[in-house]
């Protein structure tokens, strides 16, 4: 039988039935959709990290009512340090290649240029990561530039970006093919969202015009010295610290979420979605996280296979038999020997280390 990565019937009719959980190095920092907010006072007692914010609870823009959504945060500042925020990660978890945070959020852009408009997540005064609209990014093909972009400074090894050499460090998303800014035409009234896989030496940014499911931009901030493991934000922002001359925004939908190894599209469980992303990755001979590059070394192969199937184990021990059978089948027993060793107690039961000897006595026998 030829090693193919992918999973057997049996195996993924399994997998397609999971309870969501906290495993592994998974779990929920933030997430809130505005929609539990009886009015702006109770909104803002939560997001409160600022008694200066200007946010109220928004309820009437174009498409705001969309899965289930009729609700949002806007912060529409009139001077200086007005943005919302909330303390966050009181466990101060930290980024790493195999371990990311996922921090993603919706965002309303009513088509008014020359705005600074964004949401952040931060540790203190270091580790800022920010998303958003503003007006004088640098820009990769030509002059500064204004429009939907990203900024990556007080982190170490920042300064080696190539925005890092700039005053702000505010960078301008590209277009679909990295070519050119990425143009704003026509998306005006437009829900946006944001996202950011921040991984140990990596950001991987990007965007999603119109929240089809569709991503329009993406950047990947990396660089030989770029080092986000000591990162344990503690504070998100939504809204500017600056004066914004076009206006505010509305935000929605926030969620921050630390990702166990395999969880390819970062909805915080492991199933046969994730499964069927890293058998593509490994097809293809793609690379990115969302493919299956869970150790961002640039390739898909039985390491990465190994980490998601310990997250799996971790996730849904009764899984063992036929995740551990395809295995054998597949990768050998050494890959079966590792798979077992990896996955720690006491989730490793006796039902699983027995079936582990039992293919080994079937070797010895063989």
């Amino acid at each position: 039988m030829s090693r193919s990565y992918i999973l057997s019937a049996l195996t993924l009719a399994t997998l397609a039935v999971v309870t969501p959980a906290t495993y592994g190095a998974g779990s929920l920092i933030l997430q809130d959709n505005f929609e539990s907010y009886p009015d702006t006072a109770s909104m803002n007692a939560v997001w409160n990290g600022n008694p200066a914010s200007t946010s109220t609870l928004s309820t009437n823009r174009p498409g705001i009512v969309t899965d289930t959504t009729t609700q949002a945060l806007n912060n529409s500042p009139t001077a200086s340090g007005q943005q919302a925020q909330e303390a966050i990660n009181p466990t101060a978890i930290k980024p790493s290649n195999t371990n990311p945070i996922f921090w993603q959020f919706d965002y309303f852009w009513d088509g008014t240029g020359n705005k600074r408009m964004t949401a952040g997540i931060r540790m203190g005064s270091n580790y800022i990561l920010e998303m958003g609209y503003y007006n004088a990014s640098y820009s990769p093909f030509g002059a500064t530039a204004s429009g939907m972009s990203v900024r990556t400074v007080n982190v170490l090894g920042s300064g080696s970006l190539p925005e890092g050499a700039t005053a702000n460090g505010w960078r301008i998303m590209p277009n679909a093919d990295n070519t050119t800014n990425y143009s704003l035409s026509g998306l005006a009234n437009t829900w946006f969202t944001f996202s950011a896989l921040i991984q140990g030496n990596t950001i991987t940014y990007t965007i999603d015009a119109g929240r089809d499911g569709t991503i329009d931009s993406t950047y990947v901030a990396t660089a030989p010295t770029l080092d986000l493991t000591a990162a344990a934000f503690d504070t998100a922002r939504l809204g500017t610290g600056l004066t914004s001359t076009g206006g505010g925004a509305d935000f929605d939908n926030v969620l921050i979420r630390s990702l166990a190894p395999g969880d390819a599209n970062h909805d915080g469980v492991i199933n046969a979605d994730d499964y069927a992303l890293i058998d593509r990755g490994a097809a293809k001979a793609l690379t990115g996280w969302s493919n299956g590059d869970f150790n961002n070394d640039g390739v898909i192969d039985q390491n990465d296979y190994l980490l998601i199937d310990t997250s799996y184990l971790q996730q849904t021990p009764s899984a063992a038999a036929s995740l551990l059978a395809s295995r054998d089948a597949q990768f050998g027993d050494a890959y079966v020997s590792e798979l077992v060793a990896a996955v720690p107690e006491p989730i490793l039961t006796a039902p699983l280390a027995l079936l582990a000897l039992t293919f080994a006595n079937r070797r010895r026998r063989a």
